[in-house]
């Protein structure tokens, strides 16, 4: 699969590399060398870190859900006589 890289950023990668304190004495040919490997590995990095993505997404099982109304919970188990509160509200004690 042949990989399209954004030139733009590679040449504004290796432009910065170049103006910045930390070049080290670097020509523009070593940073612009350095920003097409930072690129490369980039998209070394992201096509590695969707294949583990895809793996955990086909190795997870399907999880059954439940709501309140398939467990049978009836007014009565939540709110009891006693739960009125302030102006009749009724409290759950959650």
């Amino acid at each position: 699969m042949a990989t399209k890289y954004n030139k733009s950023e590679i040449m504004r990668s290796a432009h910065r590399f170049y103006k910045s304190n930390a070049r080290m004495g670097r020509t523009f040919g070593e940073c612009l060398r350095m920003a097409w490997e930072w690129a490369k590995d980039e998209i070394k990095f992201k096509e590695e870190r969707e294949a583990k993505i895809r793996l955990l997404l086909a190795s997870q099982k399907p999880v059954r859900r439940t709501t309140s109304n398939e467990t049978n919970i009836t007014w009565n188990d939540c709110y009891n006589v006693n739960s009125r509160g302030y102006m009749g509200a009724q409290y759950c004690g959650d």
